[in-house]
């Protein structure tokens, strides 16, 4: 995990023994990738989750029979996520060359930022989704469309 080092007004500083995304991008003394077997437990852990949503997806996109809006909703989450996952699998290896690049880091960071705030927009309307089902167990209208669109449209304004 990450303890905290020192603190005052301005700055609080944060020592991380792990590799996930929170110690990578607080990670400001070029620390990452000292470790080789955790970088390549990383990297293989990322990919095996990437390769199993696009597999989650495709058997949800195959199999037209349970075709709800549960299972949009996860197609959408799986989509997000595989990308999220991809995107840091190739922007954190390939940091040192990106520096120079600042247009190309910005938009992989606003890319990557935008897929997790809609990963968890999905997350928080499969919440609701599940509420209404308790509360209004006969709701024969679908709002599946209005989860779409709230679903990209926020993400879209906080990151625009």
């Amino acid at each position: 995990g990450c303890s905290l080092m020192s603190t005052n007004r301005t700055h609080t500083l944060c020592k991380c023994f792990h590799l996930t995304g929170f110690s990578t991008l607080m990670d400001f003394h070029d620390y990452a990738g000292e470790s080789r077997p955790l970088e390549i437990t990383s990297i293989v852990c990322s990919m095996a989750s990437a390769i199993s949503l696009a597999i989650t997806f495709t058997v949800l996109t195959i199999l037209r029979s349970i075709k709800t809006d549960r299972t949009i909703i996860t197609q959408h989450l799986c989509i997000f996520l595989m990308i999220s996952h991809i995107l840091a699998l190739t922007t954190l290896e390939n940091i040192i060359n990106f520096y120079y690049y600042q247009v190309t880091c910005a938009a992989m960071g606003a890319t990557l930022h935008f897929c997790l705030l809609v990963s968890f927009m999905w997350m928080g309307i499969e919440g609701v989704r599940l509420c209404r089902m308790v509360i209004y167990v006969f709701n024969l209208y679908n709002w599946t469309l209005y989860y779409i669109l709230a679903a990209n449209i926020v993400p879209f304004i906080i990151v625009g």
